[in-house]
């Protein structure tokens, strides 16, 4: 199984097409025959076919690294999860934090943040609302500090 929507990628102040490589997974009975690889060199295929320049991913997980970079992939950022708690959050960095649930409020707070950033995967509206309603229906809080926007 592999998916590769196409995104528009901020770089600096100009957008390319980007094909997103997710929900690449092959069933353990399966590894190790060279599926994944047929299906990734399928993809990129499809892709330059479809105007997007370049292909990019987040792997699973650490050990994966070294698999994509055997199809030229080079890490460009980490990612850390970490869990807050917005009572430590606010006595910890003295800032006011409130919850909020307007899908189109969050949508342009996260327009703002993409504006600064250099390089990003650009979400539409669509598909940003979309994840955003995931997360309302899960445990816990949206939460921004409203004295940045």
């Amino acid at each position: 199984m592999l998916f590769y929507p196409s995104y528009s990628m901020k770089i600096y102040d100009d957008f390319i097409k980007a094909g997103y490589i997710c929900g690449a997974a092959t069933h353990p009975e399966y590894r190790g025959k060279g599926i994944m690889s047929d299906m990734l060199n399928e993809s990129f295929h499809d892709m330059k076919k479809h105007g997007d320049i370049i292909s990019i991913l987040i792997p699973a997980s650490v050990a994966l690294y070294k698999y994509y970079a055997a199809f030229e992939y080079k890490p460009v950022f980490f990612r850390n999860q970490k869990k807050y708690h917005k009572n430590n959050i606010v006595k910890s960095f003295n800032i006011k934090l409130d919850s909020i649930d307007d899908i189109n409020k969050i949508y342009n707070l996260y327009l703002s943040f993409i504006d600064k950033q250099i390089a990003a995967v650009y979400q539409t509206a669509e598909n940003y609302q979309t994840v955003l309603k995931d997360y309302m229906n899960a445990p816990g809080e949206l939460l921004y500090n409203p004295e940045v926007g």
